[in-house]
C-alpha cells in the first residue's frame, strides 16, 4: 500500500510550477468530490428523520422494541418509534412521520428535550397519523423552555391518560406544557383523560400557539376537560373544542390567570359539572374574538355557580363578535354568567340559551336565560340578546339577570325573551345598572315586567330606548318596578303597545321609592301607570312627556324605527344624552354626548319636516332607540342661535341671559342642562368659539 501521507508531507522541492495547477483528473475529483461526500453522508448529518412502524426492513411492524437491525431514521431505513428520531435530531431538524397507529414505548410521552425541531406527520392527515397512548401516558411532553420553533403539526394524539402522584403527573392526559410555548397546527386531541386538570391539553406559565386543532372526547376528574390554562398568554387559532367533559369546571375551556386569545374557534357540546359548560374564565385579560360558543351545559352537582356557555370569575376578558347559542345552565346563565368580574362584550349574540332549573342556591333568587351579571362591572356594547328563556317557577330574567352589579348596556337589543317568572327581556336587583339606546321589544314573563323588572334597591337609567309589545302575566307588561329603594330614570324612551293581565300595562310600581320620566312617550300616560303603594308621591312626571302613537315602521317584521310623521321625532331632550363612554364612533371623545343611535346612524338629525318640540339646541335628538334620517352630523353644543357655527352671536345670547335660572332644560345658553346659565355654559361657548358644526 501507498503511503499516502508521505507523499503529501514529502513533495520534491523542485517539482515544475505546472504541476502545481489542477489537471483535468484534479478537476474532475474536486467537482465530484460534494457529491460523494453528500452521498455517503452518515445519518447524524441528516436533517429530516424518518418513522415508519411498518417499514419494509422491520422484523416486527408495529412493535417499536424489534427493530430493523440496519435502523439509522434513513428513508429506507426509518426508526420505528418517534422518541428515537427526536433523540437523534439536532435544532431545525424535521421528524416526519409515516401513516399509522404508533403504541408503545417511544410513542407516548414525547419530549423535545428542549430542541428546535418539528414533528409531522408526512401525509398532513392527523386523521391517517395517530399517537395511540392506550390510557397508559400522555402524548407529548413539554417542560423544557421550548418555544414555538418547536413544532407538532398533523398528527392525532389520542387515548392519552395523566395519572400519578402530584399534580405535575396527573394533569394533561393528550399535551402537557409547563413554562413552555410550543406550536401544534392541524393537530387532532382526543378521548384523552388527566387526573387532576386539562385532559386534552394542559398548559401551566406557557405559551403554545394552537392553530386548526381539533380537541375532542377528552375529560378531567378536576376542571378544563378540554384545555386547562393558567398563566402564559396561549393562542388558540380556527379550533374545535368539543365534546369535552370536567367533572368540576371549565367542560371545554378552563382559563385562569392567563392572558389567553381564543380567535375563530368553535366550543361546542361540551359539558361541566360545575362552572362554565363551555369555558370558565377566571383573572387575567383572554380575549375571545369571533368565536362561537353553542350547545354545552353547566349541570351544577357540585358548584354554586353557572354559565352554560360561559362563566367568568374576577377577570377583564374582552369578548368581541362572538356568538353564545343553544347553552343550558340548571340555576343561572343559560348563555353566559359574568361575576365579579370588569368584562367587555363588544358586538356578541346570545341567544336560544336557557336556565332550566329552580335556582334553589341562590336565596335571592336565579335566571338569566341569557346572561347574569352578578357583583359585575361588565361593558354591555352592541350586543343582541334574544329567545333565551327561563323554565322554572319564580326564575327570572329570560333575556338578563343583574343584581349586586354596576353594568352598563348600550346599543343592545333585548328581543323574544321569555321568563317564568319576572322581566322577560330584563330582571334587576341591588343593581346600579343603566341602558342607553336599547331596544326591549316582544318579551314575556309570566309574573311581573314583561319587558323589564327593576327591583329591591335597583337604581337605574333607561335613555333613549324602545319599550314595545311585551306582555306579563301580572303586572307592568312593558316596565315593572318594586321597592322602596328602588329608583329609576326614563328619559328619551318610548313605552308603546306593552299589555299585562293585572294592572299597569305600560309601567306598573309596587312600592317604589322614585319613578322619575322626562321626555317620553308612554301610552296612556299618566294614567297608565298603575301604582300600586297607594299614592303617586313616587312619580315625577317631567317635561317633554307625551302620548301619541310613535308610528314604529313595520312591528310585525320587528322594525321599531320611527316612520315620517312621527310625534317622537325631534321631541327628546340632548341634555338627557349619556356621554359616549364607550367611544362608539371610535374618535377617542368619551366626553361628548352619545353621538350614535342604535343602528349607528348619527343622533344629531334635524327632520325639516318636523316642528321641534323637545329640549335643546338643534339638531334635537328623538325618542327611541333610532333616529329618524339619523347622519353623521355632529353636536354642537355650543350653537345657540342654530346657525351651524359659534360666533359672537351666541356668545350674546348667552350674556343677555348669564346668570338666569331657566325652566326648560337647554334654552337661553343652559348649554349643562342644569336649568341656570353660569360660568359653566360660558366656558362651553368660548371653548368651540370660532368652530363651524357642518
Amino acid at each position: 500500500m501507498r503511503n499516502h501521507s508521505r507523499l503529501i508531507t514529502s513533495k520534491p522541492e523542485t517539482q515544475p510550477s505546472a504541476n502545481k495547477s489542477l489537471t483535468p483528473r484534479r478537476l474532475l475529483i474536486c467537482l465530484a468530490l460534494p457529491l460523494l461526500i453528500a452521498t455517503s453522508a452518515p445519518a447524524w448529518a441528516q436533517t429530516t428523520w424518518h418513522v415508519n412502524d411498518d417499514a419494509p426492513n422491520d422484523p416486527a411492524p408495529g412493535d417499536p422494541t424489534v427493530s430493523d437491525p440496519l435502523e439509522d431514521g434513513s428513508p429506507e431505513h426509518p426508526f420505528d418509534a418517534i422518541q428515537e428520531a427526536i433523540d437523534a435530531s439536532a435544532d431545525d431538524d424535521t421528524v416526519e412521520i409515516a401513516d399509522g397507529t404508533y403504541t408503545g414505548e417511544g410513542n407516548k410521552n414525547l419530549d423535545f428535550d428542549g430542541r428546535a425541531i418539528t414533528v409531522r406527520s408526512a401525509s398532513g392527515d392527523p386523521e391517517l397519523c395517530i399517537i395511540d397512548c392506550e390510557g397508559d401516558g400522555r402524548g407529548f411532553f413539554f417542560n423544557r423552555g421550548e418555544d414555538a420553533d418547536s413544532i407538532v403539526e398533523g398528527v392525532t394524539i389520542a387515548n392519552g391518560y395523566a395519572e400519578g402522584s402530584g399534580t405535575q403527573n396527573q394533569s394533561g392526559g393528550g399535551v402537557y406544557c409547563r413554562d413552555s410555548s410550543p406550536t401544534f397546527q392541524f393537530c387532532v386531541i382526543r378521548e384523552c383523560q388527566a387526573v387532576s386538570v386539562g385532559g386534552g391539553v394542559y398548559c401551566r406559565g406557557s405559551s403554545p400557539a394552537l392553530t386548526d386543532c381539533t380537541i375532542t372526547g377528552n375529560s378531567a376528574d378536576d376542571d378544563g376537560g378540554g384545555v386547562f390554562c393558567r398563566g402564559g398568554s396561549p393562542v388558540f387559532t380556527s379550533c374545535l373544542i368539543t365534546g369535552n367533559y370536567s367533572w368540576e369546571s371549565g367542560g371545554g375551556i378552563y382559563n385562569v390567570q392567563s392572558d389567553a386569545l381564543y380567535e375563530l374557534c368553535v366550543i361546542t357540546g361540551n359539558i361541566a359539572r360545575g362552572d362554565g359548560g363551555g369555558v370558565l374564565c377566571g383573572e387575567g385579560e383572554a380575549v375571545f374574538r369571533d368565536c362561537t360558543i353553542e350547545n354545552n351545559a353547566s349541570t351544577f352537582q357540585y358548584a354554586d355557580g353557572g354559565g352554560g356557555g360561559m362563566a367568568v370569575y374576577y377577570g377583564s376578558p374582552i369578548l368581541q363578535s362572538c356568538t353564545f347559542a343553544g347553552n343550558v345552565a340548571e340555576t343561572v346563565g343559560g348563555g353566559l354568567l359574568l361575576s365579579e368580574d370588569s368584562a367587555v362584550l363588544i358586538g356578541c349574540t346570545i341567544q336560544d340559551c336557557i336556565v332550566t332549573g329552580d335556582g334553589y342556591i341562590y336565596p335571592e333568587g336565579a335566571g338569566g336565560g341569557g346572561i347574569v351579571c352578578s357583583r359585575s362591572n361588565a361593558t354591555i356594547i352592541d350586543c343582541t340578546i334574544e329567545n333565551n328563556a327561563t323554565c322554572y317557577f319564580d326564575v327570572h330574567g329570560g333575556g338578563a339577570f343583574c343584581w349586586y352589579d354596576e353594568v352598563r348596556f348600550t346599543h343592545c337589543i333585548f328581543r323574544n325573551n321569555s321568563a317564568y317568572g319576572k322581566g322577560g327581556g330584563l330582571y334587576t336587583q341591588r343593581s346600579e345598572s343603566s341602558f342607553d339606546n336599547c331596544l326591549f321589544v316582544d318579551n314575556s314573563a309570566g309574573l311581573d315586567g314583561g319587558g323589564i323588572a327593576f327591583e329591591r334597591y335597583s337604581h337605574t337609567n333607561l335613555n333613549g330606548s324602545t319599550v314595545a309589545n311585551n306582555e306579563s302575566g301580572d303586572g307592568g307588561g312593558g316596565i315593572h318596578c318594586y321597592g322602596r329603594s328602588c329608583d329609576v330614570i326614563l328619559s328619551n324612551t318610548i313605552v308603546w303597545g306593552n299589555t299585562c293581565v293585572d294592572a299597569g300595562q305600560q309601567i306598573g310600581l309596587v312600592h317604589v321609592r322614585t319613578l322619575d320620566v322626562s321626555y317620553c312617550n308612554v301610552e296612556n300616560g299618566w294614567d297608565d301607570i298603575e301604582n300600586l303603594q297607594g299614592s303617586s308621591d313616587s312619580i315625577i312626571w317631567g317635561p317633554g312627556n307625551i302620548d301619541a302613537d310613535p308610528l314604529f315602521l313595520d312591528t310585525e317584521n320587528g322594525d321599531y324605527r320611527l316612520a315620517a310623521g312621527s310625534p317622537c321625532i325631534d321631541a327628546a331632550s340632548n341634555c338627557a344624552l349619556p356621554n359616549d363612554w364607550a367611544d362608539l364612533d371610535g374618535d377617542g371623545d368619551t366626553n361628548e354626548l352619545l353621538p350614535l343611535d342604535l343602528e349607528g346612524e348619527g343622533r344629531f338629525f334635524d327632520d325639516p319636516n318636523t316642528l321641534d318640540t323637545g329640549g335643546g339646541l338643534a339638531p334635537i335628538v328623538d325618542m327611541g332607540a333610532y333616529e329618524f334620517g339619523g347622519s353623521d352630523t355632529p353636536a354642537c353644543p355650543a350653537d345657540i342661535d342654530g346657525d351651524w357655527d359659534v360666533d359672537l352671536a351666541d356668545l350674546s345670547i348667552l350674556l343677555l341671559h348669564y346668570g338666569a335660572t331657566t325652566g326648560v332644560l337647554g334654552s337661553d345658553g343652559d348649554l349643562d342642562c342644569d336649568r341656570d346659565i353660569d360660568l359653566n355654559d360660558l366656558a362651553t361657548v368660548l371653548g368651540w368659539y370660532g368652530s363651524t358644526c357642518e
